[in-house]
């Protein structure tokens, strides 16, 4: 597990600053990566006692809650990470602005985890689970179709201008 995720760790810190799989010790990194994660999972399913019991995700329901949860994270890590770059870079927004039009997302959190902390007992948890994918998805699509004006018009001129 260790050499999986140091080296899964390594590649996803340090490869965009040398172009990912043109540096050779990336390419070396991800095979060790995807080795160390084979041998975890053969480990875990193979011992007696597991350090981390996969086998538990034989179970239907938490396989998928797994499945969703982390999709879920990866979905609100991603456009958490990435918004206040989107402001920065296309729409020109100084870092300031940006963190004041991102920081509306925290209040949300703050007031769902409590408005979800009183339901958990009297509101189905599926019923709470799609709620919040779907408000989830209307409040993420808006970003789907954002562009910025300027690059959209300096894209339709060099389209419509002659090669030279």
């Amino acid at each position: 597990m260790v050499v999986f995720l140091g080296t899964l760790q390594l590649v996803l810190d340090k490869g965009q600053e040398v172009d990912w799989f043109a540096a050779t010790w990336v390419r070396w990194c991800t095979l060790l990566s995807v080795a160390g994660f084979v041998a975890f999972v053969v480990r875990e399913l193979t011992t007696d006692s597991p350090i981390v019991n996969l086998r538990v995700l034989a179970n239907r329901n938490f396989a998928i809650g797994t499945a969703l949860i982390t999709a879920l994270g990866i979905v609100i890590y991603g456009t958490t990470a990435m918004l206040p770059l989107f402001l920065q870079t296309l729409l020109g927004y100084p870092a300031l602005q940006s963190g004041l039009t991102v920081s509306p997302r925290g209040l949300g959190a703050l007031t769902a985890s409590i408005v979800v902390g009183r339901l958990i007992g009297r509101v189905d948890s599926r019923m709470q689970n799609s709620g919040s994918w779907s408000t989830a998805t209307f409040m993420i699509s808006p970003l789907s179709s954002a562009t910025s004006p300027d690059s959209t018009r300096a894209s339709s001129r060099s389209a419509s201008a002659p090669s030279e």
